[in-house]
């Protein structure tokens, strides 16, 4: 069975820095649902669905987004944490840019699943407001970032030198890297 969520054509484990591209682009379209979920609230859109919006993404931010986080901070941010002291403090600067999303999400998601009427809609806007979004930059520098630490690793090693992916390998399982197929 397909995913009419996914582009027909993902990169493979193989192409680990395509795949945390398309990791990230996915977090994107899920995040401008949130922004049109606040725009439809606001009163600036009839059109959208905003129980059906809140719904996508509640189930992808609690489960695909969330395991893309894990999957970074155990298998590639040890990775490049050991490749200088630079990038340990950019990797630690990203880490606390989860916890950030962590904090703000459980805010959120309540007034989410109350959709179309959340509890505080004014509530609920202000603090959404201060979710990421692609005009804000943060999600397209969190990728060039990941993506640029990244980029001086072999596929080989973003698949394998950690013991859990090299476990993964030898046993035919596909190595942690991004967490596709639950969009």
């Amino acid at each position: 069975m397909t995913n009419p969520e996914l582009p027909e054509q993902l990169p493979g484990f193989d192409e680990p820095l395509a795949l945390l591209r398309a990791c990230h682009g996915k977090i994107v379209e899920h995040c401008e649902l949130i922004e049109d979920i606040v725009r439809a609230l606001q009163g600036n859109s009839d059109e959208l669905d905003t129980r059906q919006a809140a719904r996508k993404a509640i189930t992808y931010f609690t489960s695909s987004a969330r395991q893309h986080h894990e999957d970074e901070e155990q298998n590639l941010f040890p990775l490049l944490i050991r490749q200088s002291l630079k990038l340990a403090d950019l990797v630690n600067s990203l880490k606390q840019e989860h916890r950030k999303l962590d904090e703000l999400w459980l805010a959120i998601e309540p007034e989410l699943r109350r959709m179309p009427e959340p509890a505080d809609t004014d509530a609920f806007i202000s603090t959404a407001s201060y979710w990421p979004t692609p005009a804000s930059g943060r999600i397209q520098a969190s990728t060039e970032i990941a993506v640029g630490l990244s980029s001086g690793l072999s596929a080989t090693t973003i698949r394998s030198d950690d013991p859990s992916n090299s476990a993964a390998v030898s046993s035919g399982k596909k190595p942690a890297t991004c967490w596709v197929t639950s969009y």
